[in-house]
C-alpha cells in the first residue's frame, strides 16, 4: 500500500539518517587522529633521533 504524499518525507528522513551516520564516522576519524598525533610526535622527536644515533654508532664501529 502506497500512501500518497509520503515518499518525499521518507526520502528526506533517509537522507538525514545517512548524513548523521556520515557525521558520526567523520567524528570518529577525527577523534582517532587526535589520539594518534601525540604518539607520532613522540616517534618523530624521540625515537627517530635515538635510532639515528644507534645506527651512526654501529657504522662508526664497522669502520674501526
Amino acid at each position: 500500500m502506497n500512501d500518497p504524499g509520503l515518499d518525499e518525507p521518507i526520502q528526506q528522513t533517509s537522507k538525514n539518517v545517512e548524513q548523521e551516520r556520515k557525521d558520526e564516522l567523520d567524528f570518529k576519524k577525527e577523534d582517532e587522529q587526535a589520539f594518534l598525533n601525540p604518539s607520532r610526535w613522540w616517534f618523530a622527536s624521540t625515537a627517530f633521533p635515538l635510532l639515528a644515533v644507534r645506527l651512526f654508532r654501529n657504522i662508526m664501529k664497522m669502520e674501526d
